[in-house]
Formats: structure tokens, C-alpha cells, sequence
């Protein structure tokens, strides 16, 4: 374990609320307000500035509070788990996750508001030209590879819908793992969850992909 390694580490995905649970996180009062998204394990920063680099940023932050960051990349990355692994076998990690296919069109609706992605007509060409926008949604693959790694204790895997429906027994759940106060109420949670919207999807692919959702809240339980 590093001198000033994070205690806890969020793994993505994108679309699925990572950033505003890190928000609700830097608000305890025992965990530090900064929770910066380094995207140090997926990206070629581990290469070219190294852990020294990545311990610094966690320097200037009040040991007596818990410190961690996130990127959206690191649950789907290539090679990141076990780079964290080596990085600080002890971490805590946690994981937001959504229906593939929600997490996927919510992708294509961001990325249509730019030029550069105008050029798909609809979302299901922007699928099939960027195959990536499908294999993040592969969770159980995701989940398998880190737990290649990781105990069960070590990883904490939240649903987003779950995190919509129930905004603050998720919470509470996170603060748990973290082992930290539970009863601590962020002000932000209060107008955090929008109403779940109508499902997208329809049929047996729907089912279909609601297959690692089930696996992670098998996980959950163990």
C-alpha cells in the first residue's frame, strides 16, 4: 500500500451516476470534500507520471478524513483492476451500474449534441459504429475480472435504478462499506433522484440484458 493511497476507489460506469454519489460522498463529514476523477489506471498517465504522481494528489488532503477517487473508465478498462491491485491490494472499491441499454442510449443522446456525432441517424447505427458504447454495458465480464482480484468485501456494486428508487438506503449502504457514519443525511439527496423513467426497452432482449444487473445484486448479498 502507498504512503497516501485513496481508501477508496470508484470504478464507473459512465451514465450510471458516478459523479453525483462522489458529490454526495464529499459531503460527509468524514471523508474529504475533494474526490477528483484522475483517470489514472485507464490511461497512459500511469505511464508517463507514475504513482509518485498519483500519491501527490492525495497529499495536501486531511489525513484524518478518508480520501478516494473515480473514473467513469475503470470498471470496463483493460487491465485496470489488476494495475489497482498492485497499486493497493487493500483498497475499497465500489461500481455504479445501469441496463445496458439505457446506459447506452443515455451515451448516444449525449454524444449527438456534438458534430462530430451528428453523423449517426439514429442510436442503433451509433451502436454498431462504436461498439464500445455496448461492451461497457458487459458487467458480469467487468465484475468477473475484478473479482479475479478483489474479495466480494472489498467491491460494492450499486444498480442505478436502485439508486433512483431508493436514493437513501443506497447511500447508507456506501457509507457502511465505507465504515463510516450512516446516519449522516447529505442535503443534496433530498433533490438528487429524478423519477425513473419509462423503460426503453422492450421484449426478450430486455430481459436479456437484465441479466448482470441480477448478477450484481447476487454479489451484493454474498
Amino acid at each position: 500500500m502507498q504512503k497516501n493511497s485513496p481508501h477508496f476507489i470508484g470504478l464507473g460506469t459512465a451514465y450510471a451516476g458516478i459523479g453525483a454519489v462522489a458529490k454526495l460522498l464529499a459531503s460527509h463529514p468524514e471523508i474529504s470534500d475533494s474526490i477528483p476523477s484522475l483517470n489514472f489506471f485507464n490511461t497512459d498517465v500511469y505511464d508517463r507520471k507514475g504513482v509518485a504522481w498519483y500519491d501527490a494528489n492525495f497529499q495536501t488532503l486531511n489525513n484524518r478524513k478518508l480520501t478516494g477517487e473515480f473514473s467513469v473508465g475503470y470498471l470496463s478498462g483493460p487491465a485496470v483492476a489488476e494495475k489497482i491491485f498492485q497499486f493497493n491490494p487493500e483498497t475499497k472499491l465500489f461500481a455504479l451500474i445501469r441496463h445496458p441499454l439505457d446506459r447506452a442510449i443515455a451515451q448516444y443522446e449525449h454524444v449527438k449534441q456534438f458534430k462530430s456525432g451528428q453523423r449517426y441517424r439514429n442510436c442503433s447505427e451509433y451502436l454498431t459504429a462504436v461498439p464500445m458504447a455496448q461492451s461497457i454495458g458487459l458487467y458480469g465480464q467487468h465484475l468477473r475480472n475484478y473479482f479475479g482480484y478483489f474479495s466480494y468485501l472489498q467491491l460494492q456494486v450499486i444498480v442505478y435504478e436502485d439508486l433512483l428508487r431508493e436514493p437513501l438506503k443506497v447511500i447508507q449502504e456506501l457509507y457502511n462499506f465505507l465504515e463510516i457514519d450512516n446516519n449522516y443525511l447529505p442535503r443534496a439527496l433530498a433533490t438528487f433522484a429524478p423519477k425513473p423513467a419509462e423503460p426503453r426497452h422492450r421484449g426478450l432482449v430486455a430481459n436479456g440484458l437484465h441479466f448482470p444487473i441480477k448478477l450484481a445484486r447476487q454479489v451484493m448479498k454474498k
